[in-house]
Order: structure tokens, then C-alpha cells, then sequence
């Protein structure tokens, strides 16, 4: 039993050289052509397991977004110092969203991809660990809350 592949064929609009006539009737623009390589589950455990991934970080992310307030008021800081986190873990989401796309470009989505998330994990864990040690003074919480949001926004823009 083999599955079906979709093959779509060019649309009417799309530019052809002129030596070729426009045949293509509407009935015709989808065709199926069966395909044995794509028979079995193993071909799509990679998509499933990027897809995890990319929930379980955009969870971590969200979870983050409580965490951080918390952890300031844990660490015995006032109002002031929990507005303050705030704004440094918005100020990268502007400077994400107007670098990230070019930085994207640059050096390649998937690349961007995986490095935004993979410093974003480390960021997270050594926030986390000086934390719970007790060992986390205003200006490290404030720039590891912005690297690690800068890594997030450059993830979603790589998206």
C-alpha cells in the first residue's frame, strides 16, 4: 500500500516560455503520483520530533514569562526591581524583531534556529541554577533575562 503524493502542477498565471501553449485545464491541476518512498512512519519521526521540540521551548518560554517576577520577589527585590525585569525582557522583543529577520538571512533560518534556542536553553539554565543557589544579583538576572529573550524573538523570526 503506498501513499499518495500531491503534485501540483503550475498554475495558469505562472510565466511560460512562449513556445509553449497553455494546456492546462482546471480539472488537471492536481494530479496524484504514488510514491513508494514515502510508505512506513519512519519518514515523518524527524518532523514529529522538531515539532515537539519547538512546543516544548515555546512552553518553557511562556512558563519563563511567570517564572521571572517571581524569582525577583523571591530574591527579596521590590516592585521597582520586578518592573524593571519586565522592561528588560521586553526591550529585546524590538531589537529581535527589527535585527532578527537580516541576522536570519545571514547566516541561514536553520542555523538561526537552532542557536537562538540552543543559547536560549543555556541562558535559562544558568538563571535557574544561580537562583536557586541563591546567587543572583539584579544585573545578572536583568541580563540574562535579555539574552534569553533576544534568543526567543530570534527563534520566532527564524520561524
Amino acid at each position: 500500500m503506498y501513499k499518495r503524493q500531491l503534485l501540483i502542477r503550475l498554475p495558469l498565471w505562472f510565466p511560460r516560455e512562449r513556445s509553449e501553449p497553455c494546456t492546462v485545464r482546471s480539472s488537471e491541476r492536481f494530479a496524484y503520483k504514488e510514491d513508494p518512498a514515502l510508505s512506513g512512519h519512519h519518514r515523518s519521526l524527524p518532523l514529529y520530533c522538531v515539532i515537539g521540540a519547538d512546543a516544548l521551548s515555546r512552553a518553557g518560554n511562556a512558563m519563563t514569562t511567570i517564572a521571572i517576577p517571581l524569582i525577583v520577589l523571591n530574591q527579596g527585590y521590590s516592585a521597582a526591581e520586578v518592573g524593571l525585569s519586565s522592561a528588560a525582557a521586553s526591550l529585546p522583543i524590538v531589537i529581535g524583531a527589527l535585527a532578527g529577520g537580516s541576522f536570519a538571512d545571514r547566516i541561514g533560518y536553520r542555523t538561526t534556529s537552532v542557536i537562538s534556542d540552543a543559547a536560549s536553553v543555556v541562558t535559562v539554565l544558568v538563571l535557574g541554577l544561580l537562583a536557586q543557589l541563591h546567587m543572583l544579583p539584579l544585573w545578572a538576572l536583568l541580563t540574562l533575562v535579555f539574552l534569553s529573550n533576544l534568543m526567543d524573538c530570534l527563534l520566532y523570526t527564524s520561524d
